[in-house]
């Protein structure tokens, strides 16, 4: 029996614009497009990357889709057009992750860092509430020694006006002279953010909190609409070739990405595999991705029950296919018949991991998969495991990530005894572009 476990990596091995940093270049291109615009297609959306490194990935979704048959209507230009201004966690992932090879891990990584930057600012506000009180106003000048207890950090004012907690205002003179340091007048914040008592104002961080939270589900649906209206209508130039891995013996698909590619590409060969989208499935209407960490960076966020931001609450919150290896009726009835059957008779497993970074932030999964050979038989050196894992990388450097991974993830001891007994194996991933053109 074989089990396929793919990621991001399985899409871009296909040539489809999925990772984070695709994703946030043809939001801009949307932005940047005239509003006179009505239609908009492949070139309009993807022709700035021939002017960039990943000029060569442009000529390869030319070569294998009908790109011609890509496009937007203005009116699905001009919704993303509005959501796009309207949403902080954009503003903010366009300001402080610009790295051309930002991944989606990293992307979690900078939720991570923001959310536990407003816990600072938070402790701010409240030592300064003890200090002298409530603020007796929403607005500060610069000069005004108050300004300097709130904000010793301008990450931390660059940070709120990303997220419209407040408005900055500089002398008029230093914006003249480029030549001087700009010089902050006044700092306005916003009231949407705080409580009124008695002509004071406090700082609200749960209505923050839910502000983020809510912008955060709507970045996502940002994302889906993006799936959906240009990612699906990627459709190939010609059937995609069969590859060996998808013979009959392939019965479950585990997805951690939200596109149907598998299905779509090889439903043929794929007709029998069942497909379980393990953080939700781009289609409409929405029924809700998952995108955001996985664990509180601190335990203020954790003491505020802000848990809209974690995965494994939007896992159940939005019901998708997060059952695993251990609720998986085969593979149970594998590891079962093990107990009883001849050595050289018991039924093997294959795992294929593709395109998957083998990170911490899905490390339940990872110690699910490596617990199969060792759960039933830890320490009997006799038992040969009929499990194996087989992981496919992309270049030596990705191989040499993910195997430094698996080390942090299980402890190397672990990971030595599966490489020594054969069970875990790293190959070279299909070339699908050498194979289909």
């Amino acid at each position: 029996m074989k089990i396929l476990v793919i990621g991001n990596g399985f899409d871009l091995a296909h040539y489809l614009p999925t990772s984070y940093h695709h994703f946030m270049r043809v939001m801009l291109a949307v932005e940047n497009l005239p509003l006179e615009q009505k239609k908009v297609g492949f070139n309009d959306l993807f022709g700035e990357w021939t002017k960039k490194s990943e000029g060569w990935f442009f000529r390869r979704m030319n070569e294998l889709y009908e790109t011609k048959d890509i496009k937007l209507e203005n009116e699905v230009i001009q919704s993303i057009k509005l959501e796009l201004k309207a949403n902080s966690w954009y503003r903010y992932f366009q300001n402080h992750l610009t790295n051309e090879n930002a991944s989606w891990i990293d992307f979690e990584t900078k939720i991570g860092e923001a959310l536990e930057s407003f816990s600072l600012i938070h402790a701010r506000f409240e030592t300064y509430k003890n200090e002298v009180g409530a603020l007796p106003y929403l607005r500060l000048s610069g000069s005004d020694p108050n300004f300097k207890k709130l904000f010793k950090s301008t990450k931390f004012l660059d940070l709120l006006q990303c997220f419209g907690l407040l408005t900055v205002q500089f002398f008029s003179e230093h914006i003249q002279h480029s030549d001087l340091k700009p010089q902050i007048e006044t700092i306005t914040f916003n009231s949407e953010f705080f409580d009124e008592y008695k002509g004071d104002f406090e700082f609200s961080f749960s209505k923050l909190l839910f502000s983020l939270q809510k912008e955060l589900h709507d970045f996502t649906e940002i994302f889906n609409i993006y799936l959906c209206e240009v990612v699906s209508k990627f459709k190939p130039k010609s059937k995609f070739k069969a590859l060996e891995l998808f013979d009959p013996n392939l019965k479950t698909v585990y997805s951690f990405n939200y596109t149907s590619t598998y299905k779509f590409l090889y439903s043929d060969e794929a007709d029998q595999v069942s497909v379980e989208f393990l953080h939700g499935k781009a289609e409409k209407p929405s029924s809700g991705l998952v995108l955001g960490i996985d664990e509180f960076p601190n335990e203020e966020l954790k003491a505020t029950k802000a848990y809209g931001f974690v995965k494994y609450h939007q896992k159940l919150i939005k019901n998708t296919d997060y059952l695993f290896l251990s609720e998986n009726n085969a593979v149970t009835k594998i590891q079962t018949s093990r107990l009883s059957v001849m050595a050289d008779k018991r039924p093997s497993l294959e795992i294929y991991l593709w395109g998957h970074s083998l990170d911490v932030s899905d490390k339940n999964y990872i110690h699910e998969i490596f617990l199969l050979n060792d759960k039933e038989y830890q320490g009997k050196e006799s038992y040969q495991g009929r499990t194996t894992v087989i992981v496919f990388f992309h270049t030596d450097s990705s191989r040499f990530s993910m195997l430094s991974n698996l080390i942090h993830i299980l402890d190397k001891d672990i990971v030595e005894r599966w490489m020594k007994k054969g069970w875990l194996k790293f190959q070279p991933a299909p070339d699908i572009y050498q194979l289909n053109s």
